[in-house]
């Protein structure tokens, strides 16, 4: 008798657990999501996984919302979470990036909130390339040399970037480039018909002066070294005119030399000195080289015969032909690193 008593007792239990499992309420569980990460990260690269757990079979992603728009898409199947544009990553426009993401069964539907902070890194070492290091371990207030690719990389990738002194149409012309003589001046362009307050035309070649605001960040000018090593050239800065109130933007350019005429290309790390007005832009060159110019009808500029930050206030135009010098800064009004 006591052993039936218990077989009932154990098929009673047995019938009560079952009866318990089956009875449990479907569920669906999801997280928010706040994390940084470094700004210009590449298309496809993972910037979270929004997670999901369910007792009510597979769960499913969707995207419901973003800010900006299309600047992630979704794993409809794991919930990770990639760039889908990379020009959205940028500190200087969006430091935050935030989406609403749908999580769900058949039959269940949870929401987690995912915000991105983006940490602020220095725009100008992440395009460069072949001299990336050597900024990386060069000091504040001090000139780089760069290659042609990676200044043209800085004008095109940069924010809010504008030409200063000879427009990229004047580098371009087809006349023929001309010897300026070896001794030492200093030269701005005239280019009192060009002012604007705010960068930047599409097309980036009719800029000539500095924006207000704007910081000199790279600069390319073209010279004949005769073999022997450039060491003491300036790039300087003015907010008062094109020919007085100068000061040097950095240090001298690093050395550099060719055996025949060639364009010389340079980045500055770390300017922290952005213009107070419109701007202007001018370039000292030590003796036993010779910078180009063209002569270019309607150009002109002024001069000193030294190292100086005020030049004569009278423009040359070479008898008539017009001169520009050329020699080239790029500006922007965005501080970018």
């Amino acid at each position: 008798m006591k052993k039936l008593k218990l077989g009932v007792l154990f098929s009673v239990l047995s019938l009560t657990i079952m009866s318990c499992s089956s009875d449990d309420p479907d569920s669906l569980t999801t997280a928010n999501i706040t994390k940084s990460i470094d700004e210009n990260a590449a298309d496809g690269t993972i910037v979270a996984t929004v997670s999901g757990t369910s007792n009510a079979g597979n769960v499913s992603f969707s995207i419901l919302n973003q800010t900006p728009a299309g600047a992630m898409t979704i794993n409809a199947a794991t919930g990770e979470l990639t760039v889908a544009d990379a020009t959205i990553f940028d500190f200087e426009t969006n430091p935050e990036i935030t989406a609403e993401v749908q999580v769900s069964t058949e039959n269940l539907i949870e929401n987690s909130s995912v915000i991105i902070n983006l940490n602020d890194i220095d725009d100008i070492e992440f395009l460069l390339s072949t001299s990336k290091n050597t900024y990386k371990n060069a000091s504040d207030g001090n000139w780089v040399a760069i290659t042609v690719a990676e200044y043209n990389n800085l004008e095109d990738k940069l924010n809010e970037v504008s030409r200063a002194g000879a427009s990229e149409a004047e580098f371009n012309s087809t006349t023929a480039s001309q010897e300026g003589g070896s001794s030492s001046f200093t030269v701005s362009k005239n280019n009192s018909g060009q002012l604007i307050s705010k960068s930047v035309s599409p097309s980036k070649t009719a800029t000539t002066t500095i924006p207000n605001g704007g910081y000199l960040i790279a600069f390319k000018y073209e010279v004949n070294p005769y073999g022997g090593a450039i060491t003491d050239a300036k790039v300087k800065q003015s907010s008062t005119s094109n020919y007085s109130g100068f000061a040097n933007i950095g240090g001298s350019l690093p050395s550099h030399t060719s055996t025949d005429a060639d364009t010389f290309y340079f980045v500055l790390k770390g300017n922290t000195t952005a213009t107070t007005a419109v701007g202007h832009m001018a370039f000292y060159k030590s003796s036993s080289n010779s910078t180009l110019f063209k002569r270019i009808s309607g150009t002109s500029y002024y001069y000193s015969g030294s190292d100086s930050n005020i030049l004569g206030s009278g423009a040359f135009d070479g008898g008539g032909t017009g001169i520009v010098w050329l020699q080239q800064g790029l500006c922007t009004t965005q501080k970018q690193w």
